[in-house]
């Protein structure tokens, strides 16, 4: 690091904000967990008391509901992150560079997407992750409650969460088009 200067302030402030951005980050991943976590168990729960008969199944027709919005925030959490780490590296990694006057510095996000993971093995594995732990719930509860729709109510409520899960699933693979999810 340069002794004194406009320079070492420049570094510096870089520094910063890097910090402060990989806090982020590791907030946003701390979130992430939690909003999984939080879906495992609410399904577990719902599954739980349904095949324990200890609540009617037609509670299963609140899967589709609780699963897609703690989908969407999962999924606003993703986004979030892939811009700070797109603004790391289109605006603090070249003031680093340039401060330091060495352009081998800070090529972490570029070695995961280009030489530890490349191409489509982490799109895959996060699009089956999410799969199984998100929509999958509300799928097998919608399915399962086909043989219980008895009346104008439950048909509307399940058509209305298998329209749900759909536009989840679909808005899911619509922005994760191109996303590296490392």
């Amino acid at each position: 690091m340069h002794a004194g200067g406009a320079g070492s302030t420049g570094f510096e402030a870089a520094l910063a904000e890097f910090v402060a951005l990989r806090g982020e980050l590791d907030e946003i991943a701390r979130g992430q967990r939690q909003i999984l976590i939080l879906n495992v168990t609410a399904a577990g729960a719902l599954f739980g008391f349904v095949l324990s008969n200890a609540v009617p199944t037609k509670l299963l027709l609140v899967a589709p509901f609780v699963s897609v919005a703690l989908g969407l925030l999962y999924q606003q959490y993703t986004v979030h992150a892939k811009g700070v780490g797109a603004y790391i590296d289109e605006h603090v990694r070249p003031v680093i560079v340039e401060t330091a006057g060495d352009d081998r510095l800070w090529r972490w996000q570029r070695y995961l997407t280009q030489d530890m993971y490349p191409g489509w093995r982490s799109r895959f594995a996060m699009w089956m992750a999410f799969l199984m732990l998100v929509p999958a719930v509300p799928v097998f509860g919608l399915a399962w409650m086909l043989p219980s729709l008895d009346s104008f109510w439950t048909w509307s409520v399940w058509s209305v969460g298998v329209v749900m899960v759909a536009a989840h699933v679909t808005s899911w693979f619509v922005e994760s088009r191109g996303v590296e999810w490392i």
